[in-house]
């Protein structure tokens, strides 16, 4: 918190003297410009379409790239994640089941302590899981910035540029494979300033 705090000090300060405003952040470009290069949700489509042969195909390639098991892939990053998040806390990873020993076990699973861990849920109901998961990362960064810490703290105004609502919308709606592929991060922001940056 103190470096934090320094930090926005700072930023106020260097704002305050060039007589700038407005503060452009870059949070939510990962979420809404495919940040990560993890092409699970990708291929939980090409499951629900049946398209068998290109998800065998994407699935081996991804395997080779990560170095991970196939079928550890199949499993943990695939089929796991289509499952209800109840399902999720029984099953998955360390993460879910690695509860602090003094808490009581009795209030862990009246609160739903395990799903809670593994993640959000969407709340639109999209098929697709391409589509669950960018909703998913839009609403865990409207939820981080909805509570205006940032303005808070430096003092000045902070404007999010990637939570453009245009830019939101055209985004979801443009296919996950577009914008994520295997071992590049936010495929086509990088495509598209190719001969700009």
């Amino acid at each position: 918190l103190i470096l934090s705090v320094n930090y926005h000090d700072r930023v106020h300060e260097i704002m305050s003297k060039s007589g700038a405003r407005v503060l452009l952040s870059g949070q939510g470009g990962d979420q809404i410009m495919g940040g990560a290069s993890d092409l699970a949700p990708q291929l939980g489509d090409l499951l629900l379409q049946c398209k068998f042969r290109l998800l065998h195909k994407q699935l081996k390639a991804w395997s080779k790239e990560r170095k991970r098991s196939y079928f550890d892939l199949l499993w943990q990053r695939l089929l796991l994640p289509m499952l209800s998040l109840k399902v999720q806390a029984k099953f998955n990873s360390e993460e879910a089941k690695r509860l602090p020993a003094w808490l009581d076990l009795d209030f862990a699973n009246r609160m739903h302590l395990r799903e809670r861990l593994i993640g959000t849920a969407d709340e639109f109901g999209f098929h697709l899981p391409s589509a669950r998961d960018q909703s998913i990362g839009f609403l865990s960064v409207r939820k981080y910035i909805s509570t205006g810490w940032r303005m808070e703290i430096a003092g000045v105004d902070v404007s999010y540029p990637f939570l453009y609502r245009p830019l939101v919308e055209f985004m979801q709606a443009i296919p996950a494979e577009q914008n994520v592929r295997l071992g590049e991060t936010r495929s086509l922001m990088r495509r598209v300033l190719r001969n700009v940056l």
